[in-house]
């Protein structure tokens, strides 16, 4: 079997994907954090655009560091990270060079346009796997 980590801003998606073995993390680069493999499936090209390429994105994680993430988890919100030490010290929190990143959400054809290549970048892999119907 296969750890599996999820995210989801409703707590009660998380509650119910922790009853079936899915570990629940407080934001998109605490689930993607080391995965090999990382599936989304989301409802708007905004939601898309900011899981992959946003500040806590699966790709880009522009001001996020382990040291700044760790002294967040047991806190929701971003404003409380303490920053005094220094970020080049600390890896950024994301998925492993050469992950398999697959977005399977139905979006407008150019934004995994967008993100293919960022994603390229970075040393992981992205698959464009839209789901319809």
């Amino acid at each position: 079997g296969f750890a599996v980590r999820g995210y989801d801003p409703s707590k009660e998606a998380l509650d119910a994907a922790a009853k079936n073995g899915i570990a629940g993390a407080n934001s998109i680069a605490a689930a993607v954090d080391g995965a090999d493999v990382v599936v989304s499936i989301l409802p708007s090209n905004k939601v898309v655009l900011d899981a992959y390429l946003g500040k806590d994105g699966v790709v880009q994680h522009k001001d996020a560091c382990y040291g700044c993430v760790l002294r967040m988890c047991a806190v929701d919100s971003f404003p409380s990270i303490d920053t005094s030490h220094t970020r080049a010290a600390h890896l950024p929190r994301t998925a492993r060079k050469g992950a398999l990143l697959i977005d399977s959400s139905t979006v407008d054809p150019n934004v995994p346009k967008q993100i293919f290549p960022v994603a390229i970048e970075s040393g992981k892999g992205f698959t464009d796997a839209p789901v319809s119907g």
